[in-house]
């Protein structure tokens, strides 16, 4: 049986850590962007075929859609853009309406129950609307610096937004309580919630990766990598972690230790654990356009994909099927267990720079360089194998 949710964390613990007493009040994508330039995002395809089910056109045709997300119930669908905007469509494809930012909107996010959409921009400006009824409203906003990314608890109205400085703010909303998990000095570049809901997995541009206990906002362990970490991800069993960096390597660490390094090459842009305790895998994603399916039962490679098309990001889908977003615009599936091609989605005429699969699994969205953001349909995917 597939079962590639998060555990659910004790509401006794949850509630110890949220605890309003013990809050205090305290009043970087241009990597990423000159990253994609270097292996020409700029391109400009003409796909055979547009595979979307909906395209959501930005009003401003030369700006990039950076980010999107989709609603638990896929009733609507967000996206933030390189002109200041953050944009939301209904599922009907018609409904539009829109949010001015100070800069470009670079993080957006779906509370888990579906009530809230928070979503940040470069200036540092966190934004959360109420899209229970018409119009949004703003009930909270912060200032968080530079923003890197931006999380939300599963099962609490709090936020997670780490900042260039290196710090990571921890946001209740909407009452604004705040805890930080104070950096080092370094920007941090991601983390990662564990499933016991009570620490925080993150990973900094010097190398750390550093495990947090929320409540007490203090580190329980601390590993360095050979280099900046750009992607993590923390496995259900509450121990593993698995980390990519800069310099194209790939480790799984617990605790303290670490267990396995592989190298690849290049830039690790994605790391994701297959939570199945019947099928324990994970998958890589790679600048240089390698996939790797690594067996985490055994610690081993399982097959290592080289499409030659550069990844941005990967997933799980149920099934164990793994699906790809990639710089040539176009998404693609494969069987975690063969490494078989199974399907080739296209549409974009540019790069793809974020994708979101929706909770029941039946659509994903993407936001592209092209200006636009798509919808497609995962229960009906392309026949054709388009590649080898």
């Amino acid at each position: 049986m597939d079962n590639n949710n998060p555990v659910e964390a004790p509401n006794e613990d949850l509630e110890d850590v949220y605890n309003e007493e013990d809050f205090t009040y305290v009043g970087d994508v241009e990597d990423f962007l000159d990253e994609l330039e270097e292996v020409s995002c700029d391109e400009e395809y003409d796909p055979p075929r547009d595979d979307s089910i909906r395209t959501f056109t930005l009003d401003e045709d030369d700006e990039s859609a950076f980010c999107i997300a989709i609603h638990p119930d896929d009733k609507m669908y967000a996206a933030g853009t390189e002109a200041d905007k953050l944009y939301v469509w209904h599922a009907d494809g018609v409904n539009k309406c829109s949010f001015d930012f100070e800069d470009s909107v670079i993080c957006v996010e779906f509370s888990t129950d579906g009530t809230l959409l928070a979503a940040t921009d470069m200036a540092g400006n966190l934004k959360v609307y109420d899209v229970t009824k018409n119009p949004f409203n703003v009930v909270f906003e912060y200032e968080v610096g530079d923003t890197q990314f931006l999380i939300w608890h599963k099962q609490a109205h709090v936020v997670f937004c780490g900042s260039i400085t290196g710090d990571i703010y921890v946001l209740k909303v909407p009452t604004g309580d705040c805890k930080m998990l104070l950096g080092h000095g370094v920007k941090v570049n991601c983390a990662s919630l564990m499933a016991d809901g009570l620490r925080l997995a993150a990973g900094y541009l010097d190398g750390a990766v550093k495990i947090w206990d929320i409540k007490s906002t203090t580190v329980q362990n601390q590993i360095n990598a050979d280099s900046q970490i750009i992607s993590i991800d923390t496995h259900i069993d509450n121990k593993l972690i698995m980390i990519g960096t800069e310099e194209g390597n790939m480790s799984l660490i617990n605790g303290a230790k670490v267990l396995n390094t592989i190298r690849l090459g290049d830039s690790v842009e994605s790391v994701i654990f297959y939570n199945n305790p019947e099928l324990n895998l994970a998958a890589v994603g790679c600048l240089n356009g390698t996939i790797v399916i690594w067996d985490v039962a055994k610690n081993a490679l399982r097959h290592k994909l080289e499409l030659r098309k550069s990844v941005i990001l990967v997933q799980w889908l149920p099934g164990a099927k793994i699906i790809s977003a990639h710089l040539d615009g176009c998404v693609r599936i494969h069987d975690g267990r063969s490494g078989v091609l199974e399907s080739v989605f296209m549409g974009h005429k540019r790069a793809i720079l974020d994708f979101a699969i929706s909770k029941n699994h039946k659509t994903f969205a993407t936001a592209s360089d092209d200006s636009t953001a798509k919808l497609f349909d995962l229960t009906n995917p392309p026949q054709e194998e388009m590649e080898s």
